[in-house]
């Protein structure tokens, strides 16, 4: 603080005379915007009522002792005459020490109450001719200068102190610190979605083939077809000779034990009436009900090998504690299912990979044949070639053991592993910190309901020694795309006639 003596009364000085409700609650003379003022050069004025005030105020307690006490030691330290500088320029600000002794009261005006004897104060130095200004915080004040004639500034709001805080708000300042210690000792839990790429996923958004039922005139023209090419059969006697590799073998075998005296003689017995009938009646409608339900349920077939979209979720503590007691929540949130691909513990089996055969139709049924029957001293039906290999089958022996015991590190499967499910968790006793690899689950996003649709796959990590829980969300949306399933029945038909063809040669 430099001090420098004061000068004579300047004009074009504006003189602030401040009470103790501006110097207490007020900002600090520095901070004030005084350039509000519209003047050039300030001087602040702390006149002997305020002093008075400021010493009373001492004996209190909290932030007004405080700021008392502050206020009192740089008053002592200015002397008599002596200004200190409080801003160089864009005003010019000083302040000075006004103590002259003031005895008489205007008209209206007690000494003995603070706020009147301030203004008599500050009317006396108009008196003497300066350019004088009440700075108060207070109406009333304010209003009694104003009445006799004393040029008055309320303080606005934007020049007061902010607001020190209370019992309340202190406490909840150190509660907050005292959480930021708890949780810097705490696990640190950082969770990703990555697409099968390892690109990072902000949204999930695909397109998915949908399959449409066939229309049941397309059905009605697609049985007429199979029809055609697969008609019953009309004749019912023994091919020529076998031409499988089967019926050759067979007939060899037939031959070497013919020779060898161990057959007695060969039979020739044509197709029965009996299975004729049930052929004609029973086995050929069966199988044109069976490959109608086929087509009529081919789009569920079709779509039970529709390519869903995927998405890795990873999960890692990168903390510098473990994290004790961790449960690990995959939760699906709108009009679809999550399916997990890791295996997961050894306590449970696999998820069946999807099919990748091609679709096929049912074949005909094979129309019931004249055939010839050897028989002999073994009771074998040579012809035919069936035997008995019941008594080949092998016993499966369950191992049995211990299931293995757990590790205190790894993950094992709590609820939802197999199939598809809107909610998947896994737990952990230690996860450990700074693993060399984070936690990987690669999710399939499915739909039984084949509309559009959206929503959200949520991830959360909840542990003992963790006070919130770490969690991260990812929009989803699904539109789809129709798909000609007619085509596709109609390669089916095509595919089945030709079967059917070499089928029938055999």
């Amino acid at each position: 603080m430099t001090t420098t003596p004061s000068p004579n009364n300047t004009p074009n000085v504006l003189h602030v005379v401040p009470d103790v409700n501006v110097l207490i609650h007020g900002k600090a003379l520095p901070d004030l915007p005084w350039s509000e003022l519209g003047r050039n050069e300030i001087e602040v004025l702390i006149v002997a009522p305020a002093v008075r005030e400021i010493d009373n105020l001492k004996t209190q307690s909290g932030r007004p002792n405080r700021l008392a006490r502050n206020l009192s030691s740089s008053i002592r330290k200015l002397g008599p005459g002596e200004r200190a500088e409080v801003r160089k320029a864009n005003p010019h600000v000083v302040k000075r020490v006004e103590l002259k002794p003031v005895v008489k009261a205007r008209n209206g005006l007690r000494l003995d109450h603070a706020d009147q004897a301030l203004i008599n104060y500050a009317l006396h130095l108009r008196a003497e001719g300066l350019d004088v200004l009440l700075l108060t915080d207070d109406t009333i004040c304010g209003a009694t200068a104003s009445e006799f004639g004393l040029p008055v500034k309320l303080l606005p709001e934007h020049w007061l102190r902010d607001a020190e805080p209370d019992d309340r708000e202190k406490t909840i300042v150190r509660l907050q610190e005292e959480n930021r210690r708890l949780q810097a000792a705490e696990p640190r839990i950082e969770l990703a979605f990555r697409a099968p790429d390892r690109e990072a996923l902000r949204t999930l958004e695909a397109e998915v083939v949908r399959w449409l039922p066939l229309e049941e005139s397309e059905v009605a023209a697609l049985m007429e077809e199979v029809e055609h090419l697969c008609p019953p059969a009309t004749s019912f006697e023994r091919p020529s000779a076998p031409t499988d590799a089967f019926g050759e073998a067979s007939r060899r075998l037939a031959d070497v034990v013919r020779m060898s005296g161990l057959l007695q003689r060969e039979v020739y017995e044509p197709a029965t009436n009996e299975e004729i009938e049930r052929y004609k009646t029973k086995d050929y409608p069966a199988w044109l009900a069976e490959v109608r339900r086929a087509l009529e349920s081919l789009h569920h077939d079709l779509q039970g090998r529709t390519r869903w979209p995927s998405v890795v979720v990873e999960a890692a503590n990168v903390g510098t504690r473990p994290a004790l007691d961790v449960r690990l929540r995959m939760a699906a949130h709108g009009a679809f299912t999550i399916t997990c691909s890791d295996d997961g513990d050894e306590e449970e089996g696999e998820e069946a990979p999807v099919s990748t055969e091609p679709f096929r139709l049912p074949l005909p049924p094979a129309p019931p044949r004249g055939r010839l029957r050897a028989t002999g001293l073994l009771g074998l039906d040579w012809a035919t070639g069936q035997i008995d290999a019941s008594s080949l089958r092998t016993l499966d022996i369950p191992r049995l053991g211990p299931p293995p015991a757990r590790q205190a590190d790894a993950f094992y499967w709590r609820s939802g592993r197999n199939g598809p499910t809107k909610l998947k968790e896994l737990e952990c006793m230690s996860w450990r910190h700074h693993r060399d690899d984070a936690m990987q689950f690669e999710l399939t996003i499915s739909s039984d309901e084949l509309v559009d649709n959206g929503g959200a796959l949520e991830i959360d990590v909840h542990a003992a020694n963790l006070s919130d829980p770490a969690s991260a969300k990812l929009p989803v949306r699904i539109r789809f795309a129709d798909a000609a399933t007619l085509t596709e029945a109609e390669k089916l038909v095509q595919v089945l006639g030709g079967a059917a063809r070499t089928h029938k040669r055999l």
